[in-house]
């Protein structure tokens, strides 16, 4: 695994989704000047398979079904299940070691 970069702002995160072939995103829900809603409406259309992960401390049903529209694949409240991310991480490089063989 790699970290092929990190972003403050939802611009700065737009800009530069296009300098790699990433294969998971990790969005905090709330960012400075946007929220992590913003991120995946700018780069789902082109990273249609791409894994995203968001961490919120605002687990609210209406954020959680925004997200789920945008074709998400976890979201995950940051106060209560963040010791999750290890195994989440863990499953998804799994998979893609599997696509790999």
């Amino acid at each position: 695994m790699e970290l092929a970069g990190h972003a403050v702002t939802p611009r700065k995160r737009s800009a530069a989704s296009g300098k790699s072939s990433q294969t998971l995103l990790i969005l905090d829900f709330q960012m400075p000047g946007g929220s992590g809603l913003d991120v995946l409406r700018a780069i789902r259309p082109d990273h249609p398979n791409l894994h995203v992960l968001i961490c919120t401390n605002y687990p609210y049903p209406q954020y959680r079904e925004g997200c789920l529209a945008l074709a998400q694949n976890f979201f995950l409240d940051k106060s209560s299940r963040f010791e999750k991310i290890p195994a989440i991480l863990r499953e998804l490089t799994g998979n893609f070691a599997s696509l790999l063989l």
